[in-house]
């Protein structure tokens, strides 16, 4: 199944959300998809658990409850979809696409991106973004799961994919962003973002979203 027309759907959708006119709000942008996508990639991960994927991983899906009651979400099933751990396809894999360049992951320090969400897990700042030198972002990436979640997940819901198809999807839409971000599609963008600072900026935001309860945010979690 061609899935183009709706990564387009996807990631028009964001980029509206985060354009005025003819001007995109690339900081803006970047950081809510990066949150949004992040998020959803938890989502994915349950519904590929639901449907017998990832049965045979210990740890495919792990609570972790923070001394003031919050829940996070860890394990493989979240890293596969994220980061392409198992499948070497996930967000970051597509996402990545759009550097043309194969240590991209060295350049943006991927791993210590992940390092620094685990040891920041039950502090105050938990969840914000290290925002590249030069750029500042003012919305919180909490903010825009809360904002578009619902609508995109409610959007998959509706097309009725296989959960693996997913992550083509919102990486698809990814890439583009990142690509319209650098100036590489006439969207406008404001500031212009180089694609590494995209990446790492959309990274950052996708990371610690992924690990967010869905229920706050009036997401059946599956399982």
């Amino acid at each position: 199944m061609d899935t183009t027309h709706i990564s387009n759907e996807v990631g028009g959708y964001l980029l509206e959300a985060y354009s005025t006119g003819e001007t995109m709000h690339a900081v803006e942008c970047l950081a809510g998809a990066g949150a949004v996508l992040g998020f959803l990639c938890q989502m994915q991960a349950r519904a590929r658990l639901k449907a017998g994927e990832y049965r045979d991983l210990k740890d495919a899906l792990v609570e972790v409850q923070t001394k003031d009651g919050q829940k996070l979400y860890f394990g493989q099933a979240v890293n596969d979809c994220v980061l392409g751990e198992i499948t070497g396809l996930g967000l970051w894999n597509y996402a990545a696409g759009a550097a043309d360049d194969p240590d991209i992951a060295e350049t943006v320090k991927l791993e210590e991106i992940f390092h620094y969400v685990a040891a920041t897990v039950g502090e105050p700042w938990f969840g914000q973004p290290r925002v590249p030198e030069g750029l500042t972002l003012q919305g919180r990436p909490v903010d825009a799961v809360a904002r578009h979640a619902k609508v995109i997940h409610d959007r998959m819901l509706f097309h009725a994919l296989d959960p693996r198809q997913l992550t083509k999807i919102y990486g698809a839409a990814a890439h583009q962003l990142i690509r319209g971000a650098a100036g590489e599609i006439p969207w406008g963008a404001d500031p212009l973002v180089n694609k590494i600072d995209g990446l790492k900026l959309f990274m950052e935001c996708a990371a610690p979203m992924s690990k967010l309860d869905p229920r706050p945010f009036g997401i059946d979690p599956l399982v």
